[in-house]
C-alpha cells in the first residue's frame, strides 16, 4: 500500500468518526429536550412567585386585588388552567386564610401536608413571605403542570 492509499484510508475513517459524533450529539441533544419525564412544575411555581413579588412591590395594594392580572401582567387564561395563586396580608397560615388579598380559588390544603414536596403526583407549591409597604405578605403559588410541550 502506497502512501497515498494511507491517506484516503485516514480521511475516511475521520468523516466517519465526525459523521457518528454530530449524528449521536443530535440525538442526544433531542432525546434531553423532548423527554417525556421533564418536570417544570417547581421551576414555573419559583418564577410564579417572584413575578408575584415584583407586583406587590411595584402596583398598589387596591389595584392589586381588583386588576391583578393586569397589573402584574400575568396571563390569565394560561394561569387559570395551570397555576394555583393565593395572596395574604398579615396573616399566620395563609393556606387555610378565609379572606385573601388576592386568590385564583382551588384547593391550595396539599400545600400544607409535609409528604406533598417530596411526591411527584401533587402539585408543586412555593410559599415566600416578604413585607412591603409596612405590611406583612404570604404568597402561595401551585404549579400543577407537569410536562411543557413545544407546539
Amino acid at each position: 500500500m502506497d502512501k497515498g492509499q494511507l491517506g484516503n484510508q485516514l480521511s475516511i475513517f475521520i468523516y466517519l468518526f465526525l459523521f457518528v459524533l454530530i449524528g449521536g450529539g443530535i440525538v442526544f441533544g433531542t432525546s434531553l429536550f423532548l423527554e417525556d419525564s421533564s418536570d417544570f412544575r417547581s421551576s414555573d411555581a419559583v418564577s410564579l412567585n417572584r413575578e408575584i413579588q415584583n407586583c406587590i412591590r411595584d402596583v398598589s395594594e387596591a389595584d392589586f386585588s381588583t386588576r391583578f392580572y393586569d397589573s402584574c401582567t400575568i396571563g390569565k387564561s394560561v394561569t387559570d388552567r395551570y397555576n394555583l395563586i393565593k395572596v395574604c396580608v398579615n396573616s399566620v397560615d395563609c393556606i387555610s386564610a378565609g379572606n385573601p388579598l388576592f386568590s385564583t380559588g382551588g384547593d391550595f390544603q396539599l400545600c400544607g401536608i409535609a409528604g406533598v414536596k417530596s411526591n411527584g403526583d401533587y402539585p408543586s407549591c412555593v410559599t415566600t413571605e416578604m413585607s412591603a409597604n409596612s405590611k406583612s405578605y404570604t404568597i402561595l403559588t401551585v404549579s400543577k403542570q407537569r410536562v411543557r410541550r413545544v407546539s
